[in-house]
């Protein structure tokens, strides 16, 4: 049994996991106003909403490194369940964070969904955000 290696330790097995929310700041994956999803989207919404923020997906991944523009899972699911909620005229900010720090680094291994403890379909929120921030369908 070993700490996360892409985290400093702290102490023991305990790690600091600041680069986490770090990330998640600069991505801004929070709503600013209540949105009404609709039917389709509500379960691939509910799914990413289930990310425990734990860091394994960051562990096993090929592409991630602390210090580099790649966020990974981590930072990937919070984002899609803003791009499936938000209107599309709020998307914006959130479509190109996610060029820059999702789309771009990510190998596609899905080593992240293998681990995953919440089992989050990583590869169907993947697939339904590039469509929405590449392609500019709804979701």
């Amino acid at each position: 049994l070993e700490p996360l290696s892409k985290f400093p330790v702290i102490e023991d097995l305990m790690v600091d996991r600041s680069i986490l929310f770090e990330n998640l700041k600069t991505l801004r994956v929070w709503s600013a106003q209540p949105n009404a999803l609709k039917e389709k989207k509500v379960s691939d919404a509910y799914d990413a909403s289930r990310c425990l923020q734990c860091g394994c997906c960051l562990e096993v991944c090929p592409n991630y490194a602390p210090d580099g523009a790649f966020f990974g899972a981590a930072g990937f699911v919070p984002s899609a369940r803003l791009l499936l909620e938000a209107p599309k005229e709020q998307r914006s900010q959130i479509q190109d964070a996610y060029k820059k720090h999702v789309y771009g680094g990510c190998g596609k291994s899905l080593a992240c969904e293998t681990i995953c403890p919440a089992g989050i379909d990583i590869n169907r929120l993947l697939s339904k955000s590039n469509s929405i921030v590449l392609w500019r369908r709804n979701g």
